[in-house]
C-alpha cells in the first residue's frame, strides 16, 4: 500500500490473510460477487460514476460483511469509519490522488508472489515432513521436525490416552503447558491463558488440530499450540503436512504389525495344533517371545447359542480385543477359531500373582462379557498349562469347555474348566477310540431310528433318566403318561435294553454324556 496510507478502523484485524484485491468499477454491478478473504479498493469519484445515489455507507456497510478489509481513496466520514470499527475489519484511507487501477495491479502481484512463496513453503514443509515418515522415523521425530518448522509447541496423541507426544520449541517450559495440553480434544479455535500470567494476548495460548487416519483403521490426533498471531496459515500448513506424514507412519506401523500378526495367528494356529512334538514350533514360539514354560491359560469366548455368531461378528471382537491388548506383547495372544475367539494369557485364572497381562485381560474378558457389544457371551477358561503342549492344551480345555458348557446350560456367562464335572473326565478321552464305541454301543441304534424316523427317543431317554417318576417325567415333557410309557418300551425294544436295571441306566446316562462331549468336539457332526 502507499506509505502514507492510514488504518482508520479495524486495527486489530490487518494480519487478516487476503487472497485477492478487487475494485470497485463505475459500470454495473460495481464489484464481482464477495466471498471472504478480498481487499477492496474503493473511489469516491467512481462511485459517484456507478451511481450518485450511492452512498459510500451503503457499500461499506455491504463489502465489510464479506471481504477481509477496503481502502478507500477519497473522503471518508465519521459515520462510515463507525460501520468499519462495528464490522472489526481494517478500513484503510488512501492518500488523495491514488491510482486505484493501478495500485489493484501491484497489490494482485504481491498477492501472486506471496501465493507462490506459500506453496513452496508449503511444499517444502510436505516433502520434509513426508520424507521423514517415508524413512520410517517414527512420529517422534516428524513432531519435533513440526515443532522446528512453526516455532510452536506439537502434541501427537494416539488412540490410547498413553500414546502421546510432545514437542516443545527452545525455551518452552513443559509446566507452562499442561493446563492447555490436558484441554485438547475441545473446540479447536480455544484460548486459555497460562498459568500465572496475565490475560494479555501474548499470553494466550490456542491451538489448531487435525485428525491423521480414519477408523477401523489407527488414528492420531495432531495439535499445534502457540500463540493466536504464530496460528497462521504457514501454521496450518505445517500441521497439514504432519497430518499427511502421520498417515504415512500409520499406514507403516499398521502393515507391520498385521504381517506380525499374520505371523502370530500362524504360530498360535501351530501352536494348538502341536501338542509338543514339534521342535520347530517351540523354536518359533521362542523368537516371538512367547515363553512356554511359562503357565498359560486359554479364555474361550462366544455367543449363546453358537450359531448367531457371524464371522463378521468374529473379527470385529478380534479386532477389539487386539486394540485392547495393543502393548503386552508376549504376554498376550489371540485365536480366531471361527465361531469363537480364545484368548491366552501367561498368567493362571483366577490365582497367581498380578502381571500387567493378567490385570488387563480379566478386566477386559469380564467387561466384554456384561457388555453385550458382541452379542450374548459366555467364556470358558482353561487349567493353566506350561511346556511345548501347553497352547493345544489349554485350547482343548477352553474351546471344547465353551461348546460343552453352552449345550450343558452352565449358570453365568463364564465358567472354568472345572466346573464341568465327569465331562471333564470324557473330554480328557474325546480323542479315544473308546468313547465312541461306548456311545455306540448304547445309543447307536437309537441315533439310527432317530435319524430315520425323526423321533426324539434319545431326549425322552435322557429326561426319564433324571426321574423321579414316569408321571412327573410326563409332566414336565407337556406329554400323557401312556404316550411316555410307549416310548419308554420303543427304546427297550430298539436298544434291546432292560431299562430297570440300574446298571443299564448307568451306561445309558454315561453315553448320553458321551454323546454331549462328542457333540462338542465336533459340533458340526451328526452325532
Amino acid at each position: 500500500m502507499p506509505e502514507t496510507t492510514k488504518v482508520l478502523a479495524g486495527k486489530g484485524g490487518l494480519g487478516a490473510l487476503i487472497d485477492r484485491v478487487v475494485r470497485l468499477r463505475s459500470r454495473p454491478p460495481g464489484l464481482p460477487r464477495l466471498e471472504g478473504g478480498e481487499l477492496v479498493l474503493i473511489s469516491t469519484r467512481t462511485l459517484h460514476l456507478l451511481d450518485p445515489d450511492l452512498t459510500l455507507s451503503k457499500v461499506l456497510e455491504s463489502v465489510l460483511s464479506h471481504a477481509s478489509a477496503s481502502a478507500v481513496e477519497g473522503t471518508v466520514a465519521r459515520d462510515e469509519i463507525a460501520i468499519a470499527k462495528l464490522a472489526r475489519k481494517p478500513l484503510l484511507g488512501l492518500p488523495p490522488d491514488t491510482d486505484v487501477r493501478d495500485l489493484e495491479q501491484r497489490v494482485t502481484r504481491l498477492i501472486l508472489e506471496s501465493r507462490a512463496e506459500w506453496y513452496a513453503r508449503r511444499h517444502s514443509a510436505m516433502t520434509a515432513l513426508t520424507g521423514l515418515a517415508i524413512e520410517g522415523q517414527g512420529l517422534r521425530v516428524i513432531a519435533r521436525r513440526m515443532s522446528d518448522l512453526s516455532g510452536c509447541a506439537v502434541v501427537i496423541r494416539g488412540e490410547r490416552s498413553t500414546d502421546q507426544i510432545v514437542e516443545l520449541p527452545a525455551g518452552w517450559e513443559p509446566s507452562s503447558l499442561a493446563e492447555i495440553i490436558s484441554q485438547l480434544g475441545g473446540a479447536t479455535g480455544s484460548q486459555i491463558a497460562l498459568a500465572g500470567a496475565s490475560r494479555s494476548r501474548q499470553d494466550v495460548m490456542t491451538w489448531i488440530a487435525e485428525t491423521a487416519g480414519s477408523p477401523p483403521s489407527p488414528t492420531a490426533e495432531l495439535f499445534v499450540i502457540g500463540r493466536p498471531d504464530r496460528l497462521d496459515r504457514d501454521a496450518r500448513a505445517i500441521l497439514e503436512a504432519g497430518s499427511a506424514a502421520a498417515r504415512i507412519e500409520l499406514s507403516r506401523l499398521e502393515a507391520a504389525e498385521s504381517a506380525a500378526r499374520r505371523l502370530g495367528h500362524d504360530l498360535v494356529s501351530d501352536l494348538i495344533r502341536s501338542s509338543g512334538g514339534s521342535s520347530d514350533v517351540g523354536v518359533r514360539a521362542g523368537r516371538a517371545g512367547l515363553d512356554l514354560t511359562k503357565s498359560w491359560t486359554a479364555i474361550s469366548i462366544g455367543t449363546v447359542p453358537s450359531d448367531v455368531f457371524s464371522p463378521e461378528s468374529v473379527a470385529k471382537m478380534v479386532a477389539y480385543l487386539r486394540t485392547r491388548l495393543r502393548g503386552l506383547g508376549s504376554l498376550a495372544a489371540l485365536h480366531d477359531g471361527g465361531d469363537m475367539v480364545t484368548v491366552f494369557t501367561s498368567e493362571a485364572w483366577p490365582s497367581g500373582g498380578r502381571s500387567p497381562a493378567f490385570a488387563r485381560i480379566v478386566p477386559l474378558v469380564l467387561d466384554l462379557l456384561g457388555s453385550h457389544r458382541f452379542g450374548d457371551l459366555c467364556a470358558c477358561v482353561s487349567r493353566p498349562h506350561s511346556g511345548p503342549g501347553a497352547f493345544h492344551d489349554g485350547y482343548e480345555e477352553a474351546a471344547d469347555g465353551l461348546r460343552l458348557g453352552r449345550m450343558l446350560g452352565l449358570d453365568g456367562p463364564i465358567f472354568t474348566f472345572s466346573q464341568l464335572g465327569v465331562h471333564r473326565l470324557l473330554l480328557g478321552l474325546r480323542n479315544s477310540d473308546l468313547l465312541a464305541e461306548f456311545h455306540n454301543d448304547y445309543l447307536g441304534a437309537l441315533a439310527a431310528f432317530n435319524r430315520g424316523r425323526g423321533v426324539e427317543l434319545i431326549e425322552t431317554l435322557a429326561e426319564w433318566l433324571e426321574g423321579p417318576s414316569v408321571t412327573e417325567v410326563a409332566e414336565r415333557m407337556n406329554l400323557h403318561r401312556n404316550t411316555l410309557t410307549y416310548r419308554l418300551r420303543r427304546i427297550s425294544a430298539i436298544t434291546g435294553f432292560d431299562l430297570d436295571e440300574p446298571e443299564v441306566r448307568f451306561a445309558l446316562r454315561l453315553a448320553l454324556r458321551i454323546r454331549q462331549v462328542l457333540a462338542a468336539k465336533d459340533p458340526d457332526g451328526s452325532t
